[in-house]
């Protein structure tokens, strides 16, 4: 995400520093306490462990500094989006879990066929990513008498390393996993070089096929769609968050105009076939239409028009940068995600 945002930013004449804290509290806590010492105009942050953080959050609020949260939030006490957050960019990450599990289960049922599906967790006490994406993949599934999770794996840390082996380790101790849930794009190489190892990995229509559902749609993902490897994906990626969150900063930082609290991505469905919109309004796509949409984009960040003609932007009915203010018609939460969900 940090690319695109960064090539925007300083192609405009802004500066822009990019920090990783690889999921070490410690160092992002560090990263956050000498980021407030150089008293920036905006930051935008995707943190791994949120409460640790609120002091800096409303730290930054009280020195006027922009915090913008994104993929993942900050939540307060009472489970919502903390007030000291400028604006939450993302979806709670429980309808990317839940356009899975209904895809999963919708595909069984068509296709007849029984689905044992092994999910890739990332860490168990992730209440704002692995949690909730875990909530919606069940609710998404839902009563099918098709599919059943047969097994968690063993936490990978998003690690590709940890990842191959946790893989392993469940498709010996479960061989008939015919489908795999890889919740995040950070345990998909360990994941397929684990399908490599015993012989799973291989494209749709041989019997040696493991189903691969996948998440975050980066380009050479979908690569491995257009070749049949394959089954799912989301294009919930780092370019529709990055794009939104630009605008959200120009629009609150530079022009200085009030934006909603929470900036909700849309999760739209990437499957080899379309499936008759039976997922609700968020709309779908085939591989090849989005391969076709991401090689358009190009890798010149700093050519893309984050404020004009760019499709994730019209479904979010951002305004034009000329007008006056803020367009605030965005619902709060869009209808077609997981209603009701507990945190």
């Amino acid at each position: 995400m940090s690319a695109p945002v960064g090539g925007w930013l300083e192609g405009g004449g802004g500066e822009f520093s990019a920090l990783a804290a690889e999921y070490d509290a410690a160092k992002q806590i560090n990263q956050w306490e000498d980021t407030l010492t150089r008293s920036p105009d905006a930051i935008i942050g995707k943190p791994f462990n949120a409460a640790t953080l609120l002091p800096y959050v409303e730290q930054a609020k009280a020195e006027g500094i922009d915090v913008f949260n994104a993929a993942i939030p900050i939540i307060g006490s009472d489970k919502l989006v903390h007030p000291g957050i400028t604006s939450y960019v993302g979806d709670y990450n429980d309808d990317k879990g839940y356009i899975t599990g209904q895809y999963i289960a919708w595909w069984a049922e068509q296709n007849q066929t029984k689905v044992r599906l092994l999910e890739v967790w990332g860490l168990y006490g992730f209440e704002e990513w692995s949690i909730p994406t875990d909530k919606g993949l069940r609710a998404g599934i839902g009563d099918s008498e098709w599919v059943e999770i047969i097994y968690d794996s063993d936490e990978t840390g998003f690690s590709n390393e940890t990842a191959y082996s946790a893989v392993l380790d469940a498709l010996t101790a479960h061989p008939d996993i015919n489908a795999i849930y890889v919740t995040s794009t950070m345990m998909l190489h360990g994941s397929i070089a684990a399908l490599e190892s015993v012989d799973r990995w291989a494209v749709r229509g041989d019997p040696k096929h493991m189903m691969l559902l996948a998440a975050d749609s980066e380009p050479w993902q979908i690569d491995l769609g257009l070749e049949g490897y394959s089954d799912c994906d989301l294009d919930y990626s780092c370019y529709q968050v990055a794009d939104i969150c630009i605008k959200a900063l120009y629009w609150s930082t530079v022009r200085g105009q009030g934006i909603p609290n929470n900036l909700f991505v849309m999760n739209r469905l990437i499957t080899p076939e379309h499936t008759g919109g039976i997922f609700g309004d968020r709309g779908e796509w085939t591989y090849e239409e989005y391969g076709e949409f991401i090689k358009g984009l190009g890798d010149d960040y700093t050519s893309w028009e984050p404020f004009h003609g760019y499709l994730w932007s019209d479904q979010l009915a951002f305004p034009d940068p000329d007008t006056e203010s803020w367009d605030s018609g965005i619902s709060d939460r869009p209808s077609w995600t997981v209603q009701g969900n507990e945190w």
